[in-house]
């Protein structure tokens, strides 16, 4: 499930430079990476549900279960993120946005 994340950030920030370099729009393009988001499911009707979709990611880890594959270091609440996009509206922001703190693991 990683690679093919990582692989349609890297491609989606290859197509937003690509854009910028052909049509060189007359607006700030700018690039935000909130990581995985997490929220309120109200599809889910009882605790089997959260384990259902991508909240399990996040409830994998808080209640210290392992995993069965790899998961993100990176995740952020769904109104942060949408904090982090809003903020990114407003004249004379400019650059790119991770949501979440990045993660050295080499230093753990």
């Amino acid at each position: 499930m990683l690679p093919v994340y990582r692989a349609g950030k890297i491609t989606a920030l290859n197509f937003t430079k690509k854009f910028i370099k052909e049509k060189e729009p007359s607006f700030t393009v700018i690039n935000v990476f909130p990581g995985f988001v997490f929220g309120r499911d109200d599809r889910a009707l009882e605790v089997k549900d959260l384990y259902a979709r991508t909240n399990r990611i996040l409830l994998v880890t808080i209640t210290r279960q392992s995993a069965p594959n790899p998961m993100p270091s990176g995740a952020t609440y769904m109104d942060d993120a949408a904090k982090v996009y809003l903020e990114a509206l407003k004249e004379g922001v400019t650059g790119n946005f991770g949501v979440t703190k990045a993660h050295d693991f080499n230093n753990a």
